[in-house]
């Protein structure tokens, strides 16, 4: 699991290759599977506030090179991440609404302690934000498929 943040400082270093650094550890080691914390727009860094571009940049590089490796791969792409108490509740989706783009960092950390052994989450990535689902159930379909 990947879920160290640069908080803007060393974005390249932290968060594209301490992530890559991990991805290559976890392989070599033998590891299957592996959970990864990226960011809401890692897929649209263009399309974000110049401010985060080059952060989300360098999260989408680190997303690509988990998708390209053997490992079984689920990568996490929250909101704006705050400091209340979690709610256990989230909502999960491949493009979510975000109108309201925020999440506790303690339910980003139950997401992905749960997601670890769930199959649902396989070969995944998907946003998540604060909700009303318990998060158990809202990664049963994180994609929100039907």
């Amino acid at each position: 699991m990947f879920a160290a943040g640069s908080g803007g400082e060393d974005v390249w270093g932290v968060d594209r290759d301490g992530a890559v650094n991990t991805i290559e550890t976890a392989e070599e080691e033998g590891a299957d599977r592996f959970v990864m914390l990226s960011s809401i727009n890692a897929d649209s860094p263009g399309e974000s506030p110049e401010a985060l571009r080059e952060y989300l940049n360098a999260k989408a590089e680190a997303d690509e090179r988990l998708r390209e490796s053997d490992l079984t791969y689920t990568i996490v792409r929250p909101g704006s991440l705050t400091n209340e108490a979690g709610t256990g509740r989230v909502r999960t989706g491949a493009d979510l609404d975000r109108d309201d783009s925020e999440i506790p960092r303690e339910d980003v950390a139950e997401t992905l302690v749960t997601a670890l052994p769930m199959e649902s989450t396989h070969e995944r990535t998907f946003e998540v934000l604060a909700g009303d689902e318990p998060i158990p159930a809202a990664l049963e379909n994180p994609l929100n498929e039907e």
